[in-house]
């Protein structure tokens, strides 16, 4: 998934990660944020990678795909692994 190509992107069925909201400064001097008052919110995907948590910034109409995609995950995870 990459969100600054104009393309459309495709989320794949199951994902691994966590949808969050993710408040922050931007690092402005003259922000409202700078303050500490109104800091920016997005929406991320959080996951894992080499031992590193990363956030990838989601466009809105991104959002619900993606959590969709993450709970289909956790609950192909849940499911107990068949015997042969």
């Amino acid at each position: 998934m990459r969100s600054r190509d104009k393309v459309p992107m495709r989320v794949p069925e199951m994902l691994r990660g966590t949808v969050v909201n993710n408040s922050r400064r931007c690092g402005k001097p003259n922000c409202r944020c700078a303050a500490g008052e109104a800091l920016h919110l997005r929406t991320v995907l959080s996951y894992s990678k080499a031992s590193r948590t990363r956030f990838l910034t989601l466009p809105q109409e991104m959002v619900e795909p993606v959590r969709q995609a993450t709970q289909r995950y956790r609950e192909a995870r849940a499911r107990p692994i068949p015997s042969t």
